[in-house]
């Protein structure tokens, strides 16, 4: 692994020097290598076991966190690995790194400087673990150089012990800068799965196959759909497809910390805090600064609720509701949402010029992706076991207060705790199983379908 973390950390910027970047403020271009989902039928399980008998068509398994032994031999691997595998992270996932960029004769050259995320680094003369700034991850130059550590153990494990891939050989990682637009990122991934198949002729043929959590997806999604990378199937685990309401939350400067904290910290500082004892204090402090560190990067914005969530399945969803005195009702579109207002005078949306623009140029981006998977086929996987927060409510204007929402209908409340089961399953046939959004890459249940779909299709 070490081989090739190395090659994207000293060839991250040029990965895509060869792949025209896509205009997305363009009407978005048509899709035509749009993806089926995959449907284990004619078995036909919609989470780890069948329904019940006593349960009506179409409903999830009576206990979806049992594994299923009878059907699984923890031993076996896949007899031949016809094409490479790309494991590509989600935000934050991926370690990031200072970048000198130099002119060496005629060749431009990346120098590796000091550790930006995650926020502790071991000292040059101690050698212990010392903290840094949480801000300093908005410098502009930067390079993925790994997999934050523990993270995806479990995952990768799996994948070289139990399904036969090599490290460096048939499996492959995708670290990246997490912090730019996913757009961006899918042209890098794009440029680097073009390196992967240049390894052997029969890859060219057969293209690679990918594993994405959570923003991963939205990467792999803008490489195969946007910038043509071959990507014949693609494992998607725990993915906003439209955007998660929390990502609204975790922007809006007007939405009191004390309301979100704890979905908050499921994202991201819960592990920043397992894993770096230096960081901490408070809650609230840590939640301020990555807070104020997120208002600034696209990649947050886009994982938003955007057109196609709020008008999934003709349901009329929303991220805000006004319950004052003279409130109106509910936004039910993003440009409602996040730009414009008035019936709730505004208080919704973005403050600022900048927000606004970086929110409109995210739900552009979405829009090219579309609603649809790219690819030849996919295994979607999510979880619908824990409460997922979607909407807000406007309780007093006057006074600031704005409030998660009391809404208690469980099945759109339902979720990973980050995001909601309506924006994980996508367009088409989805798989249930149990788990955090962190912890689904790492469950067995996650690792049970990932062998049976690559091992079989």
């Amino acid at each position: 692994m070490a081989n090739e973390l190395d090659f994207i950390r000293r060839n991250y910027v040029f990965l895509d020097d060869n792949i025209p970047t896509v205009d997305i403020d363009d009407p978005p271009p048509e899709q035509t290598n749009v993806g089926e989902t995959w449907d284990p039928q004619p078995a036909g399980e919609a989470t780890w076991g069948r329904p019940p008998p006593h349960a009506p068509p179409g409903s999830d398994s009576g206990n979806p966190t049992d594994v299923p032994e009878d059907r699984y031999d923890p031993n076996s691997t896949i007899e031949l690995i016809k094409r490479p595998l790309i494991f590509v992270p989600g935000i934050m996932g991926s370690t990031l790194s200072h970048a000198d960029i130099r002119t060496v004769g005629n060749t431009k050259r990346i120098y590796t400087g000091g550790e930006l995320w995650p926020p502790a680094h071991h000292g040059l003369n101690s050698g212990d673990t010392m903290q840094h700034a949480i801000k300093h991850i908005g410098v502009p130059q930067k390079v993925p150089t790994g997999l934050i550590p523990n993270v995806y153990t479990k995952l990768i494990d799996f994948l070289v012990d139990e399904m036969g891939y090599k490290l460096d050989e048939t499996l492959f990682i995708f670290p990246y800068d997490w912090t730019k637009s996913n757009n961006d990122s899918g042209r890098k991934f794009a440029g680097y799965v073009n390196h992967v198949i240049a390894k052997s002729p029969q890859w060219q043929q057969l293209g690679v196959d990918v594993i994405c959590h959570s923003m991963g997806g939205l990467v792999t999604r803008a490489a195969a759909g946007l910038y043509k990378a071959p990507i014949h199937r693609t494992v998607y685990l725990a993915s906003p497809h439209y955007g998660a309401s929390l990502a609204y939350f975790w922007l809006h400067p007007e939405i009191a910390l004390k309301y979100v904290d704890s979905k908050f910290f499921s994202f991201a500082a819960e592990i920043i805090l397992s894993l770096f004892s230096p960081l901490k204090g408070d809650e609230a402090s840590v939640s301020k600064a990555v807070k104020a560190l997120i208002g600034d990067l696209p990649s947050v914005y886009e994982l938003m609720p955007d057109a196609y969530w709020f008008h999934a399945q003709h349901l009329n969803r929303y991220v805000v509701e006004d319950r004052t005195l003279n409130g109106s009702g509910v936004l039910q579109s993003w440009s409602l949402t996040y730009l414009k207002n008035q019936d709730l005078r505004d208080v919704a949306k973005f403050p600022t010029p900048q927000a606004r623009l970086l929110a409109k140029k995210a739900m552009l981006f979405k829009q090219a992706l579309g609603p649809q998977l790219p690819g030849n086929i996919n295994l979607v996987l999510y979880s619908a076991d824990h409460a997922t927060d979607e909407k807000i409510k406007v309780e007093d204007y006057e006074s600031g207060d704005i409030l998660t929402n009391d809404w208690n209908d469980p099945q759109s409340t339902a979720g990973d705790g980050t995001v909601p089961k309506l924006s994980a399953t996508g367009p088409g046939f989805a798989v249930r199983v149990p788990g955090t959004h962190n912890g689904l890459p790492n469950a067995r249940a996650t690792h049970y379908w990932i062998r049976r779909f690559l091992g079989s299709t």
